[in-house]
């Protein structure tokens, strides 16, 4: 009759001493979850876990101690201890009785508080010995491979962003930005919306306007031409003056007297050839009278 009591007392209080352990766990190791196994005989390491080193406690008290490679921290409590280790522990052994807990973490842990061997009636067994159990952990893959980590050992990423988008490059495959800058600025378009030029030429240059501010055109047309000047560069006008319109000069012969002269025969009883007798002259006064002048 009393040995159904005294089984099921053994089962409570091994699952109060699960439940405490799991709640004990240090904060620094709390996303590790622990389940407790109770196995018969003197298990080890090698027989609870392929690969698992041993790192063995006997006797049982508070110290510090080491293989080497691990090194562990113990702090006694009666039939209770706490431990602390400086890397990941996967199973810790404890002895006590014809038996021993297995405590197995997942994922490794580096402490555990309120463990004890399994219990004995009302309390657990005194502590035999305590294995720690761990093993050495597989290189970490090398960036940019499965597994490992997804940045360069310069903190770039493997795969970088694509193009124009956060963390990407800035700048098109064709090597445009990905925001061009606003027209008319450095590196923008140098045409205005209305597709006016940002700065216009200058009068007299290419492209620009072909007159002065003053309205005058930048290339003058030559001499002789619409709109150039009307003279020769010699000074002579492109169209010469026609000449001048003056009436044509008449000349009129001089006019002699109107009254006639008149010569007297000689007479008949002069000799015509006497060229020392002067010519008579006869005139005809006025009213119709007449004399001769001889000489004498």
């Amino acid at each position: 009759m009393s040995a159904r009591p005294t089984t099921y007392s053994k089962r409570a209080a091994y699952a109060v001493a699960t439940i405490i352990a799991a709640l004990l766990a240090l904060p620094g190791v709390a996303a590790a979850a622990v389940t407790i196994q109770r196995v018969d005989g003197n298990p080890n390491c090698a027989s609870v876990g392929a690969g698992l080193r041993e790192l063995k406690l006997e006797p049982v008290n508070s110290r510090t101690l080491s293989d080497g490679k691990l090194i562990v921290s113990t702090d006694v409590k009666g039939r209770f201890f706490d431990w602390t280790a400086d890397r990941g522990v996967d199973v810790v052994i404890v002895k006590g009785g014809p038996n021993a807990s297995i405590y197995r973490y997942s994922p490794e842990a580096t402490g555990g508080q309120g463990l004890s061997a399994p219990m004995n009636g009302n309390q657990p067994y005194g502590l035999s010995h305590i294995s720690f159990c761990w093993d050495e952990d597989p290189p970490p893959p090398p960036p940019c491979t499965p597994g490992g980590p997804q940045t360069m050992p310069d903190g770039t990423p493997c795969t970088p962003p694509p193009p124009c988008t956060p963390g990407g490059s800035q700048t098109k495959p064709d090597g445009t930005p990905c925001t061009p800058p606003p027209p008319c600025t450095p590196g923008g378009s140098q045409t205005k919306p209305d597709g006016k030029p940002c700065n216009p030429p200058g009068p007299c240059t290419p492209g620009g306007p072909q007159t002065m501010p003053d309205g005058k055109s930048c290339t003058p047309p030559p001499p002789c031409t619409p709109g150039g000047p009307q003279t020769m560069p010699d000074g002579r006008p492109c169209t010469p003056p026609p000449p001048p319109n003056n009436p044509p000069v008449q000349t009129t012969p001089p006019t002699l007297p109107t009254s006639p002269i008149q010569t007297t025969e000689p007479s008949e009883t002069e000799s015509p050839t006497s060229s020392s007798i002067p010519p008579i002259i006869t005139r005809e006064p006025t009213g119709g009278s007449t004399f001769t002048q001889t000489p004498g």
